[in-house]
């Protein structure tokens, strides 16, 4: 007896504990749905916003390759004070013409885009730097390409400077600077950009600021100079040396020319080597929560024809590329000297082809020197023009001799003999060029503030 009752009393006493347990299972997996319908909602949510943000990201429009009337800034007087050479002014009279400089109609590479990027300087309204960047959003690959601030331009002008050619146009017509200067740098690359960006000083300080700064080897010892000024408020003097530097010092760097023996062309190369550093820190997985505050800068405050969902577009695209893959050119160029301006002139046509088809083409079709509308020197210092030269006499080699004793003549037979004195002086004039600061019309002082 005392067998059975204790075997029926055992399942009385487990039936409890079986209910506890079915309970507990079906609350874990009730917590267990509401967990899987919370992250497949979010999953959804997730999904909608990536397609909502790329349905609104958008590609820009690429340029027309067909040639099309533009207006074009022809100052009415260029005037030079004699001594210091005062600001002349220059008065633009829009004209409709047709460009030589223009691209072939023809079939566009696949995801390639071109930007011209335009550093403007707010004290003079000059572009001392300009670069062309040919964007390939298939390979990702960013080719950049400076055109020397002082480079020749065909024109008849007294002053004949690229960085000349926004102010003079926007001075009289506001909003027309652009035009004007997408007009020339069309004629030295056979095609039009499609897109443009004109950033002044301050959003180039507040950008760098937002990325946290920027680590950068300062290539050398960089003094306070005139057109800084209230930016040394900010700042001591930098000295060479890798180092962070914040928006002001970056500033300071990439315009500092001064020191450099070669000028605006030395100065190119560190600005080079400065865009890939700061390039690579952006890049990087740390700097990405910083790209939605770079792009509310640049939408708010740059001088484009971008849109908002364009400027994103760059910024994904940009995140998407390796450092490797950015690669930097420089027009080829010398250093002469035109009715007592400094000049950067081709010097190597077919070389500047080369990097054109090579690495900014955006065209299937390669551009021919009948594209462009250019004024390069050949290896005997004379000077020719792709398209004819605007007013020539600007070129014309002073063959006038003055007289002298013949003290002065053994001098000069001793220096060269068969070269007369104004050739020399000529050469002279040629192999310190690039070292002028001079500004279109402008004097050496204001060169500096402007240019520096």
């Amino acid at each position: 007896m005392g067998t059975h009752e204790h075997r029926t009393e055992a399942p009385q006493d487990e039936a409890p504990v079986r209910k506890k347990k079915h309970h507990k299972k079906k609350r874990k997996n009730r917590a267990l749905k509401v967990l899987v319908t919370v992250l497949v909602s979010l999953a959804v949510i997730l999904v909608l916003a990536i397609v909502a943000y790329f349905s609104w990201e958008k590609a820009p429009d690429v340029a027309s390759s067909s040639a099309t009337a533009v207006p074009s800034a022809t100052p009415a007087s260029t005037a030079a004070v004699e001594g210091n050479k005062e600001e002349a002014e220059l008065t633009p009279e829009p004209t409709e013409m047709i460009e030589d400089g223009t691209a072939p109609t023809t079939d566009r590479q696949d995801g390639v885009y071109t930007i011209l990027f335009v550093g403007n300087d707010d004290g003079t309204g000059n572009t001392d730097t300009m670069m062309v960047v040919k964007f390939d959003t298939v390979n990702h690959e960013i080719n950049v390409c400076s055109l020397p601030r002082d480079s020749l331009i065909n024109v008849d002008w007294d002053v004949r400077k690229l960085n000349s050619v926004y102010w003079a146009s926007e001075s009289g017509q506001p909003g027309q600077g652009i035009v004007a200067l997408e007009n020339h740098i069309r004629r030295f690359t056979g095609f039009d950009v499609d897109c443009y960006a004109v950033v002044d000083l301050d959003v180039f300080v507040d950008v760098v600021d937002t990325l946290g700064g920027v680590w950068f080897d300062v290539p050398c010892e960089i003094e306070p100079e005139d057109w800084m000024g209230f930016m040394w408020d900010y700042w001591d003097t930098l000295e060479p040396g890798y180092q962070l530097l914040n928006g002001y010092q970056c500033m300071a760097v990439v315009r500092h020319r001064s020191s450099y023996i070669r000028g605006d062309l030395q100065r190119i190369e560190v600005q080079h080597d400065f865009i890939k550093a700061a390039a690579s820190q952006f890049i990087k997985l740390g700097n990405i929560p910083n790209a939605s505050k770079v792009l509310k800068i640049i939408s708010d405050r740059v001088t484009t024809n971008l849109s908002k969902a364009n400027i994103a577009f760059f910024i994904r695209q940009a995140l998407m590329c390796d450092t490797d893959d950015i690669h930097f050119y420089t027009m080829p160029t010398e250093p002469v000297t035109l009715q007592g301006y400094s000049y950067a002139v081709v010097n190597d046509l077919y070389g500047w082809l080369d990097i054109i088809n090579t690495d900014l083409n955006p065209y299937s079709t390669p551009i021919t020197e009948g594209n462009l509308n250019l004024i390069y020197i050949d290896d005997n210092g004379d000077y020719h023009g792709t398209a004819g030269m605007d007013g020539d006499w600007y070129y014309e080699k002073d063959e006038s001799t003055s007289d002298s004793d013949d003290e002065d003549e053994e001098e000069m037979d001793i220096m060269d003999p068969g070269t007369d004195e104004s050739e020399s002086d000529g050469m002279d004039e040629m192999s310190s060029a690039g070292m002028d600061d001079s500004i279109p019309g402008g004097s050496d002082e204001m060169s500096e503030e402007a240019a520096a």
